[in-house]
């Protein structure tokens, strides 16, 4: 296997996912908005890139987005109400057209990133005789996504700094709570930042408070306590092996609960609301996790931790939160728990964490599917079921079932995985047939 350069964290500029995509050959002219009440003008393509404001987002078959925060239909009508929002929602159409169809689309993706940035500092100069409005702050959100799509940590964190500092002008994060969409939008692109640039979230939600433990999740499963065991003793790292199993512990409920509200209502334990709000704190635990002093140290055996919360706080990215967009951050965190898997023992953890490894190698190869580590981890996944006697996704299924499995994992969307691994396995055993 190549081995991987980069060091964790490293942020370059993101390759994009496999698509296929017909491209509608739209006018230019304004043809939806024929009395030309849009905040913008036509320059830069502007109306052609709004006709194509699909490409911007994966096709509704795509798994990577089963809880969409929004609507797509929705993001364009909020974008459509202020000229800043609508300048740099066009850019983000601009730049996945660029990359699926027309290169030279990039000259009006910078056109209008430049006008979204004047229109922003024009509403900031003015903000002493009229508010800024949530829209604004949509958009200063939209330009950090931007940043993380384009690689640059620098403003990055120079239109994170931005975005915090209009969000304390409303009065705090819980100011927006009246405006879903914009309250919501604002804690994922913060998350998200905090994930690419290694920081903590600049804003907290709100508490899950006396919904913290419902009914039916006050035990741990028998392989949570297991797991608990062995990462306390092999590691020397109690508080945090306690953490983590916590987290699983949730992790492992959301999962279930996901299909409930996807499958059978009646089964689940928790409404919408808590489940969101779980899904934001697990988040936030994560990252916590990933940042915590003790894995700094030159303890080998706390790697296992690292490569459980980068795979979590993927599952939870890739499955559970993220809005169906293009170009996120799920490449960077497949890079990272690549290049951790790298400087690990992996045999002697799977010995150890049979099937947590299992588990963290199979989210890894999920996540990467369509990218250039996608080949990498189908074939550390086929050698890792080898090794483990497992011949098929049914037994593998039926291995993760105890400790961690959703259908999700099978979508035909992620088929050109499996059929990788499957290659990968007959390859190695030299046999005509291996997972499927």
């Amino acid at each position: 296997m190549p081995h991987h350069t980069e060091a964790p964290g490293t942020l370059g500029p993101l390759t994009p996912r496999n698509a296929s995509r017909r491209i509608d050959r739209a006018p230019t002219t304004n043809l939806f908005d024929p009395f030309d009440v849009l905040p913008i003008d036509k320059r830069g393509n502007a109306y052609y890139i709004i006709t194509q404001h699909n490409a911007m987002w994966y096709p509704e078959d795509n798994p990577y987005a089963p809880r969409s925060m929004y609507a797509k239909e929705d993001v364009l009508q909020f974008a459509m109400t202020d000229a800043s929002s609508l300048h740099v929602f066009v850019t983000h159409v601009a730049m996945s057209l660029s990359i699926q169809a027309d290169p030279k689309l990039a000259q009006d993706a910078s056109y209008h990133y430049s006008r979204a940035i004047y229109e922003v500092n024009k509403r900031i100069a003015n903000s002493k005789h009229e508010e800024i409005p949530n829209a604004t702050i949509f958009a200063v959100g939209c330009l950090v996504h931007a940043e993380i799509t384009s690689g640059s940590i620098d403003r990055l964190k120079i239109h994170m700094d931005g975005l915090e500092a209009l969000v304390k002008t409303k009065g705090g994060i819980q100011a927006l709570a009246g405006d879903d969409f914009s309250f919501r939008f604002t804690h994922w692109i913060d998350k998200v930042s905090a994930i690419v640039m290694g920081s903590k979230p600049r804003f907290r939600g709100n508490d899950i408070g006396d919904h913290a433990d419902p009914a039916g999740w006050k035990s741990y499963s028998d392989i949570g306590l297991r797991y608990k065991i062995r990462l306390s003793n092999l590691t020397g790292l109690e508080d945090l092996a306690e953490e983590v199993i916590e987290v699983y512990h949730i992790l492992r409920h959301l999962v279930a609960e996901m299909n409930y509200q996807g499958q059978d209502a009646q089964k689940s334990t928790i409404s919408k609301e808590e489940f969101d709000l779980y899904a934001e704190q697990l988040m936030h635990r994560l990252i916590d996790i990933l940042q915590n002093k003790a894995l700094e140290s030159p303890n080998q055996n706390a790697l296992i931790f690292r490569l459980f919360g980068d795979a979590a706080l993927a599952h939870v990215t890739n499955f559970i939160c993220t809005p169906a967009r293009r170009g996120s951050v799920l490449e960077l965190m497949s890079i990272r728990l690549r290049a951790n898997l790298e400087v690990t023992n992996i045999r002697s953890f799977q010995i150890a964490y049979p099937e947590m490894m299992l588990w963290i190698i199979m989210v890894g190869g999920l996540l990467a599917n369509g990218t250039p580590n996608h080949n990498w981890f189908a074939s550390l996944l086929s050698d890792s079921c080898l090794a483990a006697g497992i011949n098929k996704v049914d037994e593998l299924r039926l291995v993760l079932s105890e400790f961690l499995w959703s259908d999700l994992y099978l979508h035909p969307v992620c088929k050109s995985f499996w059929d990788d691994v499957a290659a990968a396995q007959a390859m190695e055993a030299g046999a005509e047939s291996g997972i499927g």
